[in-house]
Formats: structure tokens, sequence, C-alpha cells
């Protein structure tokens, strides 16, 4: 569980009603924001410092948004716009596609990683996968992953109708999920 969702549900168990979500609550979580980037970004230094920053400024631009429907934890939602704001720190960087696809494609398949040389092998392995999947799975993996399509997009640059793009895909992350769990180099 993450720090920023024990910090709720400690208030919520202890009785207490959920915290007021305004400026000095998201203030009250940046070590969490901080110590997510560094854990699964890897971000350090003037990087980490930016991103953390650039996310706080999100995070109160976008609370007034958050409705907690499905009984969402206010901190699963500052942690997806730490996420967000990292993915575009990187895009901005030219570094988006090799850090954000591999990192997305595991974490869709369910594969765990702990540091930047494990993310590297990862993209390794992920591509020598890849690799081994129909041509249709890859073309549609490489365009929502690797290439940033949106999936309608996507289904519109294939020709395909979107709910034939989302079975494909979704037998591909399948495929590729089984190809990976029989390499015991990506046990997750």
């Amino acid at each position: 569980m993450s720090m920023l969702s024990q910090n709720f549900i400690d208030d919520e168990s202890a009785g207490r009603r959920p915290p007021q979500i305004d400026g000095k609550w998201i203030a009250s979580r940046q070590e969490a924001v901080r110590h997510y980037l560094w854990k699964r970004w890897n971000l350090r230094g003037d990087d980490l410092n930016d991103v953390v920053q650039e996310t706080l400024t999100a995070a109160l631009q976008s609370f007034a948004n958050y409705e907690g429907r499905n009984n969402a934890e206010p901190g699963t939602f500052l942690i997806g716009i730490a996420k967000n704001v990292a993915q575009s720190y990187f895009r901005r960087l030219d570094r988006h596609e090799r850090r954000r696809a591999p990192i997305e494609i595991a974490e869709c398949i369910g594969i765990v990683f702990n540091d930047e040389t494990e993310a590297e092998e990862l993209a390794r392995l992920l591509q020598e996968k890849l690799s081994k999947l129909p041509k249709k799975y890859v073309q549609v993996l490489q365009l929502i992953f690797y290439q940033d399509y949106r999936e309608r997009e996507a289904a519109d640059k294939l020709g395909i109708p979107v709910d034939r793009l989302y079975s494909i895909k979704s037998d591909a992350l399948k495929r590729l999920r089984k190809l990976c769990s029989k390499d015991a180099r990506l046990k997750s």
C-alpha cells in the first residue's frame, strides 16, 4: 500500500472524516510523491525536484475534479497525477519512448522492476518477446505504447473498428504476458 493511501486509511479507520483536500493536504504528501518518482521513475536531483513541483501544482489544479468514486483514495489520484507529469517530463526531454513504453507494458502484464538497470534490461527483453508476436499484435502495441496513439487514432490508422483494436490489444497483452511468464528473467 502506498504511503499516501496509508495516511488516508489511518484517518478513516480512526473514525475521523477524510482530510479536506486542499493545498495543505497536498503539500503534506510531497515526500510520498518524491519517493514514488524516485523509486518508480528513477528521477534524481533537479529532475526530481522539478517533477515533484510540477506534480503538486497539477494536483492543486486537478483536485477540484476529484470525486472519490468507487471508494477511490485521494492518494491514488495524486499518484496518477505524478505518473502523468513524469510521462510528460520525459516526453519533453525526448526520452519518453525509451522509458515510458516498456514501463507501461510491464505494468499491463504485471512485471515489476526495481531500478534503471532493470528497466533497461526489461525494455530489451520485452522487445525480444514482442518480436515473437504476430504482426497485427506488434502493430497495435507499437502504435499505442511506443508512438503514443490513442486507441481511436490507432484504429483509424489501421483501418479497423475501435472495438476490434481493443480486442487485439487485449489478446496481444495476454500473449505477451504468457511469453514473459515462461522466461525466468521476467518473473514478477
